[in-house]
């Protein structure tokens, strides 16, 4: 049986990282083209995510993440 550690350890290989974060940039490229002007939001919230992750890199030591989400009237 493997460990749940193990399990977990393959989802974290490099290469699967590496495909996740070119997946996710290439989706935020394609939804940053969308024109949102015509849209009424009627719920709008905004978020901001600490990561304590360790990342290896100075530029990145302190990263956070911003979520936004909203609501139409449709």
């Amino acid at each position: 049986m493997i460990s749940r550690r193990a399990s977990v350890a393959r989802w974290l290989e490099s290469n699967v990282v590496c495909r996740l974060k070119e997946q996710c940039c290439s989706e935020y490229d394609n939804w940053s083209k969308h024109d949102l002007s015509n849209k009424h939001l009627v719920y709008s919230w905004a978020g901001g995510i600490h990561g304590k992750a360790r990342l290896e890199d100075d530029a990145n030591k302190k990263q956070c993440f911003l979520v936004m989400t909203g609501m139409t009237s449709e």
